[in-house]
């Protein structure tokens, strides 16, 4: 079957998202697999589904969440069955070691890490495996940067609130001397395109995709200027 040619419409895509959702907001995880899993067949990979169903379904409900209209403990279920879903489908992740590029990946003071999987995975993917930071508050970040001393700091969130934060790491790195590039990803940043440089981030991608795309041209230029 060649997956690509029967890619679903943006109907169907939709429809696809909204049946998702339901599902996440009646914490029905059976049903919330099975869509998933018949949803397989219509993408080309794994990682397709994870962005075209499960990442925009949970951006939406964090941004119901920051009007008011969800509890936090939904979006709190919403992502713990939609990450559990995900592991069992998307390739397991393994730290880069030895001396090549440290490149740290973390989710920012938020409350579900579907993004970074999604970015870990792909990045894992295109044989660009990243140390995984998991999810750090602002002085966290820091500290374990100063420590650590990464090459490039990847950077996800899904609310604005934390997306800001990232201000606050960029401060706190200069004021420690480490000139470390970060680049974000998460839906504030596809909401507002300039806010990427409104908090001192070097850069900007808007899905896994990009996301290698902008790590591959960070290792190219790093390997040039040896």
């Amino acid at each position: 079957m060649n997956h690509q040619q029967n890619k679903p419409d943006q109907a169907k895509i939709a429809a696809l998202q909204q049946a998702y959702k339901s599902a996440l907001l009646s914490v029905d995880k059976a049903r919330a697999e099975k869509i998933l899993r018949d949803a397989s067949v219509m993408f080309a990979s794994p990682l397709e589904v994870a962005e075209l169903c499960l990442a925009p379904v949970l951006e939406q409900m964090g941004e119901a969440w920051e009007n008011g209209h969800l509890a936090l403990s939904q979006i709190y279920m919403a992502s713990r069955i939609s990450e559990e879903l995900m592991e069992r489908i998307l390739p397991p992740f393994q730290e880069m070691r030895g001396e090549a590029p440290r490149i740290a990946l973390m989710l920012l003071e938020d409350h579900h890490m579907l993004g970074k999987r999604l970015v870990q995975s792909a990045l894992r993917l295109a044989g660009i495996p990243v140390l995984d930071w998991q999810r750090v508050t602002v002085e966290e970040l820091i500290a374990r940067a100063i420590r650590e001393r990464p090459d490039l700091i990847l950077i996800s969130t899904l609310m604005l609130r934390a997306a800001l934060h990232v201000r606050d790491v960029r401060k706190g790195l200069d004021s420690a001397g480490l000139a470390i590039p970060i680049y974000v990803g998460g839906a504030p940043f596809r909401l507002d395109p300039l806010l990427w440089q409104e908090v001192g981030a070097s850069a900007m991608g808007a899905n896994a995709t990009e996301a290698i795309r902008l790590v591959l041209g960070f290792l190219e230029h790093r390997h040039a200027v040896r």
